[in-house]
């Protein structure tokens, strides 16, 4: 295994994770306003260049607690911009929260939103079998 740098002056991206959860049988509205309305939304502002969205795999380890936020986006953060990107959220914040389908989105689970900066990344060697 390979270590590389990973501070913020290596270039790497910052992340922005956030874990939502959508009203049980509103999930195919929840992802049409996710990915037409609210991702095109965020991508526009200071500092965001890219989004993926995934699901809760049925699959967990043992001792692993069950429940919680089904859907997890990742959004990258242009390096060193967290701050630049956090306010433009920030002030965003009113509008894209007048257009979340209220109906389809699951506030009971308690959705979180985290920025986190470059720390240390790891890799495989390409000589490794």
């Amino acid at each position: 295994m390979t270590k590389e740098s990973g501070t913020k002056e290596s270039g790497e991206c910052a992340l922005l994770i956030v874990l939502t959860e959508a009203v049980p049988g509103k999930e195919e509205e929840f992802h049409r306003w996710y990915d037409t309305e609210h991702l095109p939304h965020m991508l526009k502002l200071e500092g965001f260049v890219s989004a993926r969205r995934y699901q809760l795999s049925s699959r967990a380890l043992p001792g692993e607690p069950s429940g919680g936020p089904r859907f997890l986006t990742i959004y990258e953060v242009e390096p060193g911009r967290v701050e630049e990107a956090a306010a433009a959220l920030e002030g965003a914040w009113g509008d894209l929260a007048a257009l979340v389908p209220r109906d389809a989105l699951d506030g009971s689970v308690g959705a979180s939103h985290r920025f986190y900066e470059p720390l240390s990344a790891f890799g495989r060697s390409s000589s490794a079998p």
